[in-house]
């Protein structure tokens, strides 16, 4: 039996142990390890108030605050855990987050044992310094943690070619590995003709979400309706009478409901700030696959340059301001032809070259696993 242990930043072990989950796209290749040939485990952080925790939490402040690294040994570093990373053979850690908390852990777990380290990053090269003079620092510490692993995989291009031009004595162990979404839950057989959708959706949480911009692209366009799905507090306490918010009494949404929002509306627009980390790679991703366009702020860490074409399957704005999306959104709604052509190309691209299937034979060939079974 191999021993394959997932980390994850939270939110994930139960859904998977109870199997209440619709899409699989953030589980990272979880769901297909049979338990004929693999044993599964799963860590994700715990409240640690033991006197341990405490100091360990003065030392996360340091990284977090001073070298703007998201470290919390405080609450992966447990004697439960030690163990259960000492008897993995392969050990899978889903963001950056998780890896620069388990990062000085592993560093000493290798002097006893050869386990191969595989890290999904989405950011850890886009980190706005609060000390810029430490940057030298700062990524002399990213180094020193990546040296504790078999494989950095980067999800978006942008982020890993910024990633080998700052450390390019150890680029070997970079990998260009793009997200891959569940194509089969995401796709609908059944589609809304685009003159019966009249809404504008927007959809996100993380950091890199330009709120404010789009809040001002809603005040601008009063004879049009939104909807955000979003937890950010901008948005939901607003009272701006042409935007929908289905999640303001809630915080959760499912992927079910997610997607129905998807397939009413007319298309999606991501407002971005600029940065390395691939910000709104999944939702444009998503919303590809149910057959809706994107329009999305075009950011240096965009995910692929070369397999996703402006005016083809994606409309980029370039120039990242209201007036810039004042004026596509007037262009663009009422042009079926242009917002098909992007619905069309879009679908085709996600259905072709990044679907789950893809993803599992890619895992598989780097983990070196030649038999698994899709448990889905």
């Amino acid at each position: 039996m191999i021993n394959i242990t997932y980390v994850y930043a939270g939110n994930r072990k139960v859904k998977f142990e109870n199997k209440n989950f619709d899409s699989r796209d953030f589980f990272y290749g979880l769901t297909f390890f049979d338990n004929k040939n693999f044993n599964l485990n799963i860590i994700e952080p715990i409240e640690n108030n033991s006197m341990a925790g405490k100091a360990l939490s003065f030392i996360d402040m340091f990284f977090k605050k001073v070298l703007n690294l998201p470290v919390y040994t405080r609450e992966f570093l447990n004697i439960k855990n030690i163990k259960t990373l000492l008897k993995s053979d392969k050990i899978i850690l889903v963001n950056e987050t998780t890896f620069c908390s388990l990062a000085p852990l592993l560093l000493f777990l290798k002097l006893f044992k050869n386990i191969e380290v595989y890290v999904f990053v989405m950011g850890l090269y886009s980190k706005k310094l609060r000390f810029p003079y430490l940057e030298k620092l700062h990524f002399l510490i990213i180094k020193i943690f990546i040296l504790t692993s078999t494989n950095i995989l980067f999800l978006g291009k942008g982020e890993f070619d910024k990633a080998n031009l700052t450390h390019k004595s150890i680029s070997s162990k970079f990998i260009l590995f793009p997200f891959y979404i569940d194509f089969r839950f995401w796709n609908s057989k059944y589609n809304i003709d685009i003159k019966e959708r009249n809404k504008i959706l927007f959809v996100g949480n993380d950091g890199n979400r330009d709120y404010k911009l789009f809040l001002e692209i809603v005040k601008i366009l009063k004879n049009y309706q939104f909807v955000a799905i979003t937890n950010n507090p901008l948005i939901l306490n607003n009272k701006l009478p042409n935007l929908e918010l289905p999640n303001k009494n809630k915080t959760y949404l499912s992927d079910k409901e997610l997607k129905n929002y998807y397939l009413n509306c007319k298309f999606v627009i991501l407002p971005l700030k600029n940065s390395f980390q691939p910000s709104g790679q999944s939702v444009s991703l998503q919303t590809m696959a149910s057959k809706r366009a994107v329009l999305l702020s075009y950011t240096d860490g965009f995910w692929d340059q070369t397999n996703f074409i402006n005016n083809e399957d994606i409309k980029f704005i370039f120039k990242n301001n209201v007036s810039s999306w004042v004026s596509t959104i007037k262009e663009v709604y009422n042009d079926q032809n242009f917002l098909t052509g992007l619905e069309k190309k879009g679908y085709e691209n996600v259905k072709y070259n990044l679907n789950m299937d893809i993803f599992r034979k890619k895992l598989f060939e780097l983990l070196n696993i030649n038999n698994f079974t899709d448990t889905w």
